[in-house]
């Protein structure tokens, strides 16, 4: 296996151009370059070290080259800084396909180790394990501190083995192909490898596209148990009927802290995060929205603020929601806050004091919208509330031009949707509560 990057001239070259080339064709911010000198420099800059190769983009527009480079893992540390000096006298991007990212001058080396790790490992797994279905990558996760890769293992049966028997040849096999620096522990029912900043999780299904047990290890024995949830096979069929943001968001919340102390087990968190999407998301009226840090669009969003040099950013959850949908919501943070509508569209950093403070409000307004929903009190907020969101789910019997209807009337009839969403956003909020109770000190709110 190679490892891949790639060089080209892009007209977005600011910090928060990441983005944009993620969400657009890659190709449409693209701009012409001399690839072959570039080639040439590569080639005798690095002394033959790595491969070049000049192509194009599949539009067929032969004007906007690229420039693919391939190393062996061994050598990328060794012409990383060559590749790195000629992008940048050239004005030139210089992507990290691997690391999937822009390269930014620093090379971890664990990350290559654990490529390399990967590629001896893997394959004696699944000549050891035979009769394996399917070895699935669920997730990968890279930072300046950490390598992850999570994989589940489906086995198929075996006529002479139990499931506990195979159970116990994974944990053999694993044990046998240790590093000496590395080691084997087996907790919240998975089979985990781990050297110095990284590591390798495997969870065990059986059997075949049917998988309903896991195999693990506890107190020095192989057990089982079912899985209680959508096996690997399943899940990949339902991602497969994701789109594409939707499959981003799915992994994204892989990382977040308070889905990793939820659910420790990889294969548990990612059939939680997909039910989130598929069977909780797409049914809400409200367009509410779980996924990470950035982009927002016409969102208010709500996440507790990253440390200094953002290293933990992975693991922060923003609640995103319609700007529409959050006028039921920002009346009350206002009671609390009374400076936000002053800086709308700026950050808002807020102590947790103060977070809980609003949250306590939106337990009361909660109670107000179910139980007293015609108060005075109330309606001073209902008046701010932008209640044409709800009106494809109107109750035909209140029409707007007969005399007894009113917004009162309206949001009485729509209470426990309203209820609802006010319960999204008390429960995310209490959960970021109790993740980053022993330190973290600000959250953020910010409007489009």
């Amino acid at each position: 296996m190679l490892y891949r990057l790639f060089i080209y001239k892009s007209i977005a070259m600011s910090p928060n151009s990441e983005s944009e080339w993620k969400y657009r064709r890659a190709y449409d911010l693209m701009c012409c370059f001399d690839a072959e000198v570039i080639k040439k420099q590569i080639e005798a800059e690095t002394g033959g070290k790595c491969s070049v190769h000049i192509c194009f983009p599949p539009d067929g527009n032969r004007e906007k080259a690229f420039l693919y480079i391939a190393a062996p893992y061994t050598m990328v540390r060794e012409i990383l800084p060559y590749l790195h000096a000629i992008a940048a006298r050239n004005q030139l991007v210089l992507y990290d396909a691997e690391a999937k990212r822009p390269f930014d001058g620093s090379h971890d080396n664990t990350f290559n180790i654990l490529k390399i790790r990967k590629q001896e490992l893997l394959p004696c797994i699944m000549s050891e394990m035979k009769p394996v279905w399917k070895l699935h990558r669920i997730s990968g996760y890279y930072d300046k501190r950490n390598n992850i890769s999570c994989y589940t293992l489906t086995v198929r049966k075996d006529p002479e083995k139990t499931f506990l028997e195979r159970t116990e040849d994974l944990y053999n096999c694993l044990k046998r192909h240790l590093w000496e620096d590395e080691k084997l522990d087996c907790d919240n029912r998975a089979f985990t490898v781990s050297g110095e900043s990284y590591s390798l999780t495997f969870t065990l299904e059986g059997y075949y596209k049917h998988a309903d047990k896991s195999g693990y290890y506890e107190n020095g024995r192989a057990r089982r148990d079912l899985t209680r949830r959508m096996n690997m096979e399943v899940a990949r069929k339902w991602m497969n009927g994701c789109s594409d943001i939707e499959k981003e968001i799915i992994l994204k919340r892989m990382n977040f802290r308070e889905m990793v102390i939820k659910f420790p087990n990889p294969a548990d968190r990612l059939a939680a995060s997909i039910r989130i999407t598929t069977k909780w998301l797409r049914k809400q009226i409200f367009d509410v929205s779980y996924s990470g840090l950035g982009p927002y669009g016409a969102a208010v969003v709500f996440h507790v603020v990253p440390d200094d040099d953002h290293k933990d950013a992975d693991s922060i959850s923003v609640l995103m929601i319609d700007e529409d949908a959050a006028t039921f919501i920002l009346p009350f943070v206002h009671d609390i806050y009374p400076y936000f509508y002053k800086r709308y569209s700026k950050e808002n950093h807020i102590p947790f004091e103060m977070w809980r403070d609003i949250i306590n409000r939106l337990k009361e307004a909660k109670r107000m919208i179910v139980n007293d929903t015609y108060s005075p009190e109330l309606a001073r907020y209902i008046g701010r509330f932008d209640l044409f969101v709800l009106d494809r789910y109107e109750d035909p019997r209140i029409r707007k031009s007969s005399d007894d209807y009113s917004p009162a009337a309206f949001v009485y009839e729509h209470r426990y949707e309203i209820a609802h969403l006010y319960e999204i956003f008390i429960q995310w909020s209490e959960t970021q509560m109790d993740c980053y109770a022993w330190g973290r000190g600000m959250f953020n709110i910010e409007g489009p």
